[in-house]
């Protein structure tokens, strides 16, 4: 017998299998499905009546009504019940960290949209992580430790250094010092 030949014999009785078991189920929850079925089909002859039915008004009109007057009482429901406060943490977002005075948002409790500030003049600082970049140093020059500076080109000066990497490593260490005083509670002394 070829290899074929089996594998057309047990799709077979897999298939077999299957369609039993789906009538042996079907014969179980007959009776359910058939009043579910009855059931769904009244709502759906109801709602046709009350469409079609002499008022007033059109029954399309008043079905729109209480549609609209549904909405606004789940409205005015979830409105009174008012929203829970957001964690005592979320409202910290700005702290003076490496210098820089950084500001952030929370979103689902995390931290998004961070960047630093000038102290003096309030203004977007850019940063320079020339120094970490492997290309452009020369196996000649000093081995100088890498970091990211935070510069204000208003004020013209370098605010803040932070050492260890590119902006995105500097970004981060900032990210943790602040979920750091979340988890220990020193946001609150700011």
């Amino acid at each position: 017998m070829s290899d074929k030949s089996i594998i057309s014999i047990r799709n077979g009785a897999i298939s077999s299998i299957i369609a039993t078991a789906s009538v042996a189920i079907f014969v179980l929850f007959k009776e359910k499905a058939l009043s579910f079925l009855a059931w769904l089909w009244r709502g759906i002859e109801w709602v046709w009546n009350a469409f079609i039915s002499d008022y007033a008004m059109p029954g399309y009109l008043i079905l729109l009504i209480s549609i609209f007057g549904l909405i606004g009482i789940l409205t005015i429901y979830f409105n009174l019940r008012g929203q829970d406060d957001p964690p005592e943490h979320e409202l910290y977002v700005s702290d003076f960290i490496h210098g820089a005075k950084w500001r952030w948002d929370w979103v689902n409790n995390r931290i998004k949209h961070l960047w630093c500030y000038c102290p003096s003049c309030d203004g977007e600082l850019v940063y320079d992580d020339s120094s970490c970049d492997y290309m452009r140093r020369s196996i000649y020059d000093p081995v100088e430790k890498q970091h990211t500076k935070f510069i204000c080109e208003k004020c013209s000066r370098t605010v803040a250094s932070i050492e260890g990497g590119n902006k995105s490593y500097a970004t981060g260490a900032v990210e943790r010092e602040i979920r750091r005083k979340v988890r220990t509670g020193e946001f609150r002394d700011v």
